[in-house]
């Protein structure tokens, strides 16, 4: 028997002082294992948001992320490029072909909270100038960064 009544290798049990000795009767959490950042380096064009989609949704789909989020967390994506492709690089939305010397970074990772529960940072960079829309292209959908998830 070792301090509080526990026997080595064997489930915590009470104290044999009829007091439980926290420390010792917690149960460990469950080592967190975080599978492989995400990190993608996109060209400032149309194409991407695509590309960006279908990558992060394979990575959430590789870290076992509950489907009910996935959604909401993919559109996020998707419009954090788009809107890094008009208003930081003023790529026109009718210039699909056309190459842009810009590029926009996509990085995500799994962390976990002090209380186990698993979120994901996720930062989407350019080094683009802010532009304001020309005209009325259907945009501002919801505003950048508004909690969608």
């Amino acid at each position: 028997m070792t301090r509080a009544g526990r026997r080595k290798g064997d489930e915590p049990v009470p104290s044999t002082s009829g007091q439980e000795d926290d420390a010792v009767n917690r149960r460990p959490a469950r080592p967190f294992r975080a599978g492989p950042a995400l990190r993608l380096v996109l060209a400032a064009d149309w194409i991407s948001p695509s590309v960006a989609r279908s990558r992060f949704r394979d990575w959430l789909g590789a870290h076992r992320w509950p489907e009910d989020e996935v959604d909401d967390l993919v559109l996020a994506v998707s419009e954090a490029v788009s809107n890094s492709i008009e208003h930081g690089y003023g790529v026109p939305v009718d210039s699909a072909l056309l190459p842009h010397p810009g590029q926009i970074e996509v990085t995500a990772s799994v962390k976990q909270s002090a209380v186990g529960a698993r979120h994901i940072e996720l930062t989407v960079r350019d080094a683009g100038t802010w532009r304001e829309p020309g005209g009325n292209r259907g945009g501002g959908r919801f505003p950048a960064g508004s909690g969608l998830t």
